[in-house]
């Protein structure tokens, strides 16, 4: 369904409601449509399949004081605005939003993002709006080709995932972001993630399909408190800087290898193992270049197949 014939300036409604299909409004002009004053649920976009999408020449305004409850499916257009910035008022996200244009908020209370909603950052740049992100909430960057994002990325998230196919640049995460829940380098094109935090802690685990670095231009640790997976086209690259940058790993679980760990500056990498129970080492991939392993655990450390620490072993 798709409405393009809209009135020729701004327009209210007290409540709008997708309760299932996919519906998007477009304008002949630029027109916004501000929501609010329903008693119940101002903006509504009903799980099973419901979805809107802001489209050519529309900007939705959440009136101050309304609220709304994305279940479905909210797609927001390159140029677009849907603005959740006002005094009072909440965005609700049980589903999943994908953003291309711009998503306003003034505080993280103007939009929460429950357990298992999605947000994915669909454009090269741009700003994450500023969100509640519940422990299970996942932030999905998908669209950065050479340009990190403006602002919003230094937030406290749940889980977090760079999966840019297109990547050609290096990208530096935030050196305030914090995760409670897991961090995914699932595709990072031909370029890189670097970390840009002293140091980085992850609440659950670590997954990377691409290539992730710890320290670049200065030492820098990263610690993993659930297990480490690094799949046949990852690299845990511990430090690419020069010879006085140390990048350090500290795991607190296993740590499974099928792609490469190593580091390729002058510096060094240092993996500590330091779990409270048995830890696994199940290296199957590259191991290689000036890495050091600590092992700080009395219930031991199992390494599963021959390996060979170019480094220090202690």
């Amino acid at each position: 369904i798709g409405f393009t014939t809209m009135p020729a300036a701004d327009i209210a409604y007290n409540s709008i409601s997708i309760t299932t299909g996919e519906v998007t409004v477009e304008g002949a002009t630029g027109i916004t449509i501000t929501i609010g004053g329903n008693p119940d649920t101002d903006f509504l976009i009903s799980g099973g399949g419901a979805a809107f999408t802001i489209g050519t020449n529309i900007n939705i305004t959440i009136a101050a004081g309304s609220n709304a409850n994305i279940s479905g499916t909210l797609n927001i257009n390159i140029g677009r605005t849907y603005n959740s910035a006002g005094l009072n008022t909440v965005t609700s996200v049980f589903g999943a939003i994908y953003n291309s244009g711009t998503f306003s908020t003034a505080t993280a209370a103007n939009l929460l993002l429950q357990d298992f909603s999605v947000y994915t950052h669909t454009q090269d740049g741009g700003t994450i709006p500023t969100a509640t992100w519940n422990t299970s909430s996942n932030c999905n960057i998908t669209g950065l080709i050479n340009t990190n994002i403006a602002s919003g990325d230094g937030q406290a998230f749940g889980n977090l995932t760079y999966n840019c196919a297109g990547m050609t640049g290096v990208i530096t995460m935030s050196p305030t972001v914090t995760i409670s829940g897991n961090l995914n380098i699932s595709n990072t094109g031909s370029s890189q993630v670097e970390m840009s935090a002293g140091s980085l802690t992850v609440g659950g685990e670590l997954n990377i399909d691409g290539m992730f670095v710890i320290s670049g231009a200065t030492s820098r640790s990263l610690t993993v408190n659930d297990v480490v997976f690094i799949g046949g086209s990852g690299n845990l690259n511990l430090c690419n800087g020069g010879a006085a940058n140390i990048g350090t790993l500290n795991v607190l679980s296993h740590i499974t290898n099928f792609g490469a760990i190593t580091e390729s500056g002058t510096g060094k990498g240092v993996i500590n193992f330091m779990g409270a129970a048995n830890q696994n080492f199940n290296e199957f991939g590259a191991f290689v270049n000036n890495i050091d392993v600590n092992i700080d655990n009395a219930a031991g450390v199992t390494f599963t197949n021959t390996t060979s620490v170019s480094g220090i072993l202690t």
